[in-house]
């Protein structure tokens, strides 16, 4: 018994290592430009995000909102394009702004944040409410 239970351990694989995951250098170039930590005037965050935007092609701004779930309902979150990267940023406010409003009517909100097509994620401070600071 103890003989076909050597051999089994020595049959079985070992588990491999798991892989990191990996990024390329650009994204990790454009993560570094950004504090994860902090929230950005929206007007900042979208400077910066057609700052660190590094595609070659047309992208898309993205708004990506998470709301509190309340009583265990559970909410998903909701995710808008507002425009080109290469509009103009007033346009841009404008559409953020907009989208914003609609979607923060009477719900509490978690976290907000805008992105390009394949560039990281920039938070927004709604808090403060001072929208073209």
């Amino acid at each position: 018994m103890e003989e076909e239970r050597d051999k089994n351990k020595l049959t079985k694989k070992s588990p491999k290592a798991q892989k990191k995951p990996r990024r390329g250098g650009d994204y990790l170039l454009a993560r570094d430009q950004v504090n994860r930590l902090s929230l950005y005037q929206p007007k900042e965050a979208i400077e910066l995000v057609k700052k660190i935007s590094r595609e070659k092609f047309d992208s898309k701004l993205e708004l990506h909102v998470s709301f509190l779930s309340s009583k265990g309902k559970k909410t998903a979150p909701e995710h808008r394009v507002l425009g080109k990267i290469k509009d103009k940023s007033e346009d841009l406010l404008t559409a953020l702004i907009k989208e914003a409003t609609v979607l923060l009517k009477n719900k509490k909100i978690r976290q907000t944040t805008i992105c390009s097509t394949m560039s990281p994620g920039v938070k927004i401070d709604w808090q403060n409410r001072s929208f073209y600071a």
